[in-house]
C-alpha cells in the first residue's frame, strides 16, 4: 500500500528520497516475525516476547528489534553508504 501511495500520488514532490525510503522500510518492517498472535495473547500466555519487552507493545518492539538485528549485519545494512545529511 505503501509503495503504490507513493508512486501513484507523486510523493518524490513532497518528499526527499531519504523519506521514501524510510517509510518503504518501515512498511516493510511493520509485522517482521510476526506469529500470527496479537499483543494480548502473549502478555495473557506470558510470553517469551511479552517477557522480554515487559508486556509494552510486544510486537512492535519485536519487529523493530528484528530489523535492526537484521541491519547489523554489514551485508544487510542498506543504511550504511548515506551520509550524516
Amino acid at each position: 500500500v505503501c509503495y503504490l501511495l507513493i508512486t501513484k500520488c507523486g510523493a518524490e514532490k513532497y518528499l526527499e528520497s531519504f523519506n521514501i525510503l524510510s517509510i518503504l522500510v518501515a512498511a516493510l518492517a511493520h509485522d517482521l516475525g510476526h506469529d500470527g498472535y496479537n499483543n494480548t495473547f502473549h502478555q495473557q500466555i506470558s510470553s517469551e516476547r511479552a517477557m522480554t519487552y515487559n508486556g509494552i507493545s510486544v510486537l512492535e518492539n519485536y519487529s523493530a528489534a528484528f530489523l535492526f538485528r537484521i541491519l547489523r549485519k554489514k551485508e544487510n545494512n542498506i543504511f550504511a553508504r548515506l551520509n550524516e545529511e
